[in-house]
């Protein structure tokens, strides 16, 4: 929360590592913050939907976004 000291309602992206980074955490950035952050979520992650988790039934070189 310190690194983002001064940028709280500024509307700018954060990146983050997945070690660091939890659906809760996002939830706050973007509600109290005004923050977009974007980064990697285990799928092991608490409170990650269910339809995040699954793998697969993508086209080779896409991605999805949530």
């Amino acid at each position: 929360m310190k690194l983002i000291t001064g940028l709280e309602g500024s509307g700018r992206n954060v990146t983050m590592e997945r070690y660091y980074i939890s659906v809760d955490l996002v939830d706050e950035f973007c509600a109290t913050h005004k923050l977009t952050v974007l980064g990697r979520i285990k799928s092991n992650s608490r409170r990650l939907p269910d339809e995040a988790k699954e793998a697969g039934g993508q086209e080779e070189q896409s991605s999805v976004f949530a």
